[in-house]
């Protein structure tokens, strides 16, 4: 297990998130809150994310109804384009163990 792996703030610019992460060769960081407490994480895929085009939904119109079409991902996609900081890119229910927690464990947390 790695011991000091580098942090992030909320506040981080997502331009200095990708600074880290590229330059470290990094799959992503933590965000943490002054106490160091673990609130979410931003991964290389968030950064990629962040410059991928967007879905825009599309609607069927029907006996006058519109029925919207494939919606699931474009709340997620407008997240990720319109973020600035950290905290508006960073997933944040990701899991997190002990350090003294046995690996067979860790492996049950990663497998869920």
């Amino acid at each position: 297990m790695t011991t000091e792996f580098p942090t992030i703030r909320a506040d981080t610019r997502v331009a200095e998130v990708a600074r880290i992460v590229l330059d470290r060769g990094l799959p992503g960081l933590p965000v943490v809150d002054d106490g160091g407490r673990v609130l979410g994480v931003v991964t290389h895929a968030d950064l990629v994310a962040k410059h991928a085009r967007v879905h825009v939904p599309r609607y069927l119109a029907l006996l006058g109804v519109v029925l919207p079409l494939d919606t699931r991902h474009t709340e997620e996609d407008l997240r990720h384009v319109l973020s600035v900081t950290a905290s508006d890119l960073m997933t944040s229910n990701a899991s997190s163990v002990a350090p003294d927690i046995d690996i067979d464990d860790v492996e049950s947390v990663m497998v869920r």
